[in-house]
């Protein structure tokens, strides 16, 4: 049993020596998780819009058709891309010069 004591005590020494106090040593894991869990936290929102996603363009009318009032795609930098106005509709001169 003394053998596990003398290890603890010499890691403690060893944190001690690089700058590491011993209050932050001794709450190492408690540091640990609670980063687990708030990336944990962050993993399930993420899923959760990821499911959500199909229901949500349905919802808005988003299509994938480009030019379309509601176009959207995946892309690798954002969950969706969306164009700000539909294209411009053809005006009877356009109409009248085919």
């Amino acid at each position: 049993m003394s053998t596990s004591t003398d290890a603890t005590h010499a890691n403690l020494e060893e944190a001690l020596s690089e700058g590491i106090s011993e209050s932050t040593y001794r709450r190492r894991w408690a540091i640990l998780a609670t980063l687990c869990l708030g990336l944990m936290t962050a993993m399930i929102a993420n899923m959760s819009l990821n499911l959500a996603l199909p229901e949500l363009a349905v919802e808005f009318s988003m299509t994938q058709a480009p030019g379309s009032p509601g176009w959207w795609r995946p892309s690798p930098w954002s969950s969706r891309r969306c164009c700000s106005s539909p294209p411009p509709l053809p005006t009877a001169t356009d109409a009248s010069a085919s």
